[in-house]
């Protein structure tokens, strides 16, 4: 993994323990700490794999736009380069460079939601076994 790859991952772990803190410490005082801990681990962490599905079903979406955008031939796009093209042909390579790179953001965004909502799932196991 790359250095900025790391950041982000962690960046947004920190973002979600310091919600399950914040949770922990205004909400359901008659619980003991631990409990209230592994409860919002557990909430916050359904969450962020709720929100990672939704981004994969989002890029889901745009590779399903790309798909049905009629591919041009090769050669009809070597020709157009050689000759002059028209604004529909620039608008269509346009759309489909930028679904290209929303479909890649999207798919971004999963795996980070994903890995961090699994984190806080898999913590509010292990908080539950000191209850």
């Amino acid at each position: 993994m790359k250095n900025k790859e790391i950041k982000s991952y962690l960046t947004l772990f920190i973002i979600s323990i310091l919600v399950v803190l914040i949770l922990s410490i205004i909400l359901g005082h008659k619980y003991s700490f631990i409990h209230r801990l592994s409860n919002n681990l557990f909430i916050v962490g359904v969450v962020f794999l709720s929100v990672g599905v939704a981004f994969r079903l989002f890029a889901w979406s745009t590779h399903k736009k790309m798909l049905n955008k009629q591919p041009m031939d090769i050669e009809e796009l070597q020709r157009l380069g050689n000759s002059h093209k028209d604004a529909v042909t620039i608008s269509n390579i346009k759309k489909s460079d930028e679904l290209k790179k929303k479909k890649e953001v999207l798919g971004l965004l999963w795996k980070r939601f994903m890995f961090v909502g699994t984190i806080d799932f898999l913590l509010s196991i292990v908080a539950l076994a000191f209850l």
